[in-house]
């Protein structure tokens, strides 16, 4: 689920990543470790819903929220971007270490709090089964709870 099709970019806005079902997987799944890289910079918990909203039933999306609850900073969606449109696992990983790098996020390391963790939740959508598995892959990457 790393891998995504080589003919699909999507695009992190407000909305959060929004496209047909089927073309999510591999951006949800880098959307989970997007997620727990928040969560280990805030030490707090983050939120990655899976839903489409008003969208036509074959589409879905993902989205993350803060630990106020609000929207994802709009910092970091260009690291939603970035991750996004990694080629393959090893581009993911590059990705990956410059957010941590950039951001100076311990990993691997005992921190000052309890592990965070992302709370993830989805729409009842037919697609949503199989992304919620891809996002808690991400998540359990970089190996926090869900």
């Amino acid at each position: 689920e790393v891998c995504k099709p080589h003919d699909v970019l999507h695009t992190y806005g407000t909305a959060g990543f929004r496209a047909e079902a089927s073309t999510l997987p591999a951006t949800v799944m880098r959307t989970g470790v997007i997620a727990a890289a928040r969560s280990l910079e805030t030490q707090r918990t983050t939120g990655l819903m899976i839903t489409a909203s008003h969208n036509p039933p074959r589409d879905n999306g993902v989205k993350i929220s803060d630990p106020d609850g609000g929207m994802l900073s709009v910092e970091w969606e260009r690291y939603c971007n970035n991750i996004a449109a990694a080629t393959d696992a090893d581009a993911v990983v590059d990705v990956t270490q410059a957010l941590f790098d950039e951001k100076n996020i311990a990993h691997g390391v005992k921190r000052k709090r309890e592990v965070p963790a992302v709370f993830v939740a989805r729409d009842t959508r037919s697609s949503g089964p199989v992304l919620r598995d891809a996002a808690v892959k991400g998540v359990e990457a970089l190996g926090l709870d869900v």
